[in-house]
């Protein structure tokens, strides 16, 4: 959460091999999804497959539903990833129907979210309103306003707005969920939303604020080692200079 990967990295390894040697698999499941998603981070996407493959086998061996539904949502995200957007939609699919099942709210929402990332890199915007709307809809309670969830919600939305090109809208909705997240500490979801907000002011050509906010996204990217994530940001960059 604090975006010290390189330690997270160590510090999940040295778990993995201790839940082994006592033959913990309810722990083994689960520290191997926390290695899938640093390694998801790090932009290592082989290496994260690998882990949330092992998560899934070990959590269905073990009749464990909640970590099943977890290793199945961070999967169906990595193959968003890589573009392989139709196995992501069955991935996901699943995740939400346990999680449903579960009653697991928070991270029901999370998993609607990557459906609907999912469907909006797939070019199918008219799907990806609906899992966003969803998603949105299941902010209640606790869940309603400040929290990790509602920030994603509101960054999805305003990608989605951008898209349509509905700018001012999504500046609105992506200054809140910048909002949401600098005040949570979280530096990963603070760098996406920053970079979201430099692509929506190169679409308003205002290319200060791209700068300003692709440079604030950079320096978190660089700083956690987010690999894949600094060379999209570079690629968008380089459309400032044309």
């Amino acid at each position: 959460m604090s975006g010290d990967l390189l330690e997270a990295e160590t510090n999940f390894n040295q778990s993995i091999q201790l839940l082994e040697k006592f033959g913990d698999t309810e722990g083994i499941a689960l520290a191997n999804i926390n290695l899938g998603l640093v390694k998801f981070d790090q932009g290592d996407y082989e290496s994260a497959s690998e882990h949330l493959e092992t998560a899934i086998a070990v959590a269905d061996k073990i009749g464990h539903r909640f970590y099943l539904g977890l290793a199945d949502m961070y999967l169906g995200r990595l193959e968003t990833a890589l573009g392989e957007y139709e196995h992501a939609v069955d991935l996901l699919d699943e995740s939400v129907q346990i999680f449903t099942e579960l009653g697991a709210q928070d991270n029901l929402i999370d998993a609607m979210c990557y459906q609907a990332e999912n469907y909006l890199a797939w070019g199918e915007v008219g799907s990806s309103i609906q899992w966003s709307e969803k998603a949105r809809q299941g902010l209640t309670g606790t869940l309603a306003e400040d929290s990790v969830q509602a920030g994603r919600v509101l960054r999805l939305r305003g990608a989605i707005a951008r898209r349509q090109g509905k700018l001012e809208q999504a500046k609105l909705l992506l200054l809140e969920s910048a909002q949401i997240f600098g005040a949570a500490y979280e530096k990963l979801e603070s760098a996406r939303t920053a970079f979201e907000l430099g692509l929506l002011a190169q679409d308003l050509k205002d290319s200060d604020s791209a700068q300003e906010y692709f440079n604030e996204a950079r320096v978190i990217f660089t700083e956690v080692g987010a690999e894949k994530e600094l060379s999209r940001l570079e690629t968008a960059m380089i459309q400032i200079a044309v």
